[in-house]
């Protein structure tokens, strides 16, 4: 079974991790990219990839579908 927390997996419920088809392309205008990944503590992205900020979480996207890779944190307010 996954690591999860031990609740979870006590009770055998351990989230599954997401599958292919329920990722999906945000559309552009929610989309805001970062120009300094250096700002939220990033390094350059891989190549092909970009990160942005889309509904208050910072993401990692593929340049060419646009569709978000990753959610890698929730982002305080203050921050965009």
């Amino acid at each position: 079974m996954s690591r999860c927390c031990p609740i979870l997996r006590k009770r055998g419920k351990a989230p599954s991790p997401p599958r292919r088809s329920s990722v999906t392309s945000p559309r552009q205008e929610l989309v805001t990219p970062i120009a300094v990944p250096g700002t939220y503590g990033l390094g350059l992205s891989p190549v092909g990839h970009r990160y942005a900020i889309v509904g208050g979480y910072l993401v990692r996207i593929d340049d060419r579908s646009g569709k978000i890779l990753s959610v890698l944190r929730h982002l305080p307010q203050m921050q965009h």
